[in-house]
């Protein structure tokens, strides 16, 4: 948008009085200059273009030519042509000059005539989405300045749309512009006492005031755009997720108004769709998320993570197998974050790769240390998907097993159930390649993702572990039933499968019944540091 200099925009923002003073000024001086060097017939008489280019800027063509008529007046009949000999002008030689004035004046208005309707085109194009039409969120910012400044309270609604990108991409990119068109047009006609925004080509903005009482034309919406519908040749839906936040007064900006809007419903999961409000605990999370993914890398560089041991221990013998690595942040004085949170916000970042890294690297160094010591147990640890698809991960991994010179057959490779299904195609290949240089896979988590008994047999695993989720509800038939179905259709296959989270006599009763090979829990111990864990073993 085109901006005047501060000046210009002081003028203009002056009272009418003050800018009719300021050409009256001018004006006078001017006519006494042109007195003082002898009358019209110097060259002065054209310094009155000044105050009528000034008055046209003020008060467009009209105030121009009004000011063009009144500064030929001055300069014509009622000034002499030479003064010391008190010659006065011909009407012709008045009159013509008066005309030109006005013309400069029409001229001039024309000019900035066309500067305005400039100057409004492109604060125009400023406020409007070229996409879908709509004012934007700049618009929205003074909409909702106005309404602040008046003490009127207001509701704001955001409009997520889903999945938009991908009917864009993989049904036909027509259609998209179709659908927001005809999402627009039911907006406006749901409800009609609405301002409609366009935050992006896939984001609404929805203004409501009190005296629109009812909120259920959003639930409609939702509704009719949740279920199947024909546009052209295409079923398709258009789920969306809605956030609202009530502004109810008080000293807060546009922006962050419409900031908790949207945190409202950032609060949903990846494809949940419906109406989610504000709250200032999900403000806190997202806060806290921030603060999170702001500190984890310091805490990577000054060396804040740290590794724990969980025992895992064989149902047969009662012996320790091995342990499962697990990585800690030691957070001082600040609030404590379990891996289930920064692990998550590190893939989301990207550092889940220095994370693991460090996790690797010290993790070995471990091993390499209890194998001197004649500890002889397996060890396994999360790693990604994404750093077992990485070459370099894998040869960087393998070059520190030989220096550290460690038993890869000792190693376990634990990858969730989840991510074996999303990218079990990719990792299969790989998955075989780190068996047949001895590592085991481990099948983390099952039971709580997508994969069939099935479909779990055509990845490569050797160790099949059952969630804390199945655990926890060992008291009911069907429960134990499934995994008893889930211990023998591994064991025909010549797996290992061990039981997570065992907390209680009866759970470890239960899981070696029916015939669970391994458990880890907080029954047996809770992660241990590296000394306390070599006083579990030997103790």
């Amino acid at each position: 948008m085109i901006e005047g200099t501060k000046l210009q925009k002081n003028i203009l923002k002056w009272p009418k009085r003050y800018k009719v003073l300021l050409v009256g000024i001018i004006a006078i001086l001017i006519t006494n200059l042109m007195y003082v060097t002898g009358g019209s017939r110097t060259s002065v008489a054209q310094l009155f273009h000044i105050p009528i280019v000034l008055s046209t800027y003020f008060w467009r063509t009209r105030g121009g030519v009004i000011s063009a008529i009144v500064f030929g007046i001055l300069a014509g009949p009622l000034m002499p042509l030479n003064v010391e000999e008190g010659i006065m002008q011909t009407p012709t030689n008045w009159v013509v000059r008066l005309v030109v004035f006005a013309i400069v004046a029409t001229f001039s208005g024309h000019v900035f005539d066309q500067i305005d309707r400039l100057h409004s085109e492109i604060r125009e194009k400023d406020l409007t989405n070229p996409f879908t039409g709509l004012y934007n969120r700049n618009k929205f910012y003074i909409d909702a300045t106005n309404n602040i400044s008046k003490g009127r309270l207001f509701t704001v609604f955001t409009i997520k749309l889903i999945n938009i990108d991908s009917i864009g991409k993989y049904v036909d990119p027509a259609l998209v512009e179709k659908l927001i068109n005809q999402l627009i047009r039911d907006l406006k006609l749901m409800h009609e006492n609405l301002e409609l925004y366009s935050y992006s080509d896939d984001e609404f903005i929805l203004i409501k005031y009190p005296e629109c009482n009812s909120i259920g034309f959003i639930e409609d919406l939702i509704s009719k755009y949740a279920t199947y519908f024909k546009i052209d040749d295409f079923e398709v839906r258009l789920p969306m997720k809605v956030g609202v936040y009530e502004y109810l007064g008080g000293n807060e900006s546009p922006s962050k108004i419409l900031d908790k809007a949207r945190i409202a419903y950032e609060q949903a999961k990846e494809r949940e769709y419906g109406i989610f409000y504000y709250n200032d605990k999900i403000e806190e999370e997202v806060k806290e998320t921030f603060e999170i993914a702001a500190s984890l890398p310091d805490a990577i560089k000054e060396k804040e993570l740290f590794l724990v041991y969980q025992p895992k221990i064989n149902l047969k013998d009662d012996s320790v197998e091995g342990v499962e690595i697990l990585s800690r942040w030691n957070r001082g004085n600040r609030k404590p974050v379990g891996p289930n949170v920064f692990i998550r916000i590190a893939e989301e970042i990207g550092l889940i790769k220095d994370i693991t890294h460090f996790v690797v690297e010290h993790a070995f160094n471990q091993i390499s240390k209890w194998e001197s010591k004649d500890i002889k147990i397996n060890y396994s640890f999360n790693v990604t998907a994404r750093e077992l698809l990485d070459v370099d991960f894998i040869e960087w991994a393998e070059k520190l097993i030989e220096t550290f010179n460690l038993e890869r057959t000792n190693i376990e490779i634990e990858l969730t159930e989840r991510v074996l299904c999303e990218e079990g195609d990719k990792l299969t290949s790989v998955l075989k390649y780190l068996r047949k240089l001895g590592y085991k896979i481990s099948v983390d988590d099952f039971g709580t993702g997508y994969n069939s008994l099935t479909t779990i047999s055509e990845i490569p695993f050797d160790i099949l572990k059952i969630d804390r989720y199945f655990i926890n509800r060992l008291d009911r038939l069907e429960v134990r039933e499934m995994i008893k179905s889930v211990i023998s259709f591994a064991h025909r296959l010549d797996k290992i499968v061990v039981a997570e989270g065992i907390e209680t006599k009866d759970q470890l009763d239960c899981i070696k019944k029916l015939g669970c090979d391994m458990a880890q829990g907080y029954y047996f111990s809770k992660p241990l540091l590296p000394e306390d864990f070599e006083q579990y073993l030997y103790g």
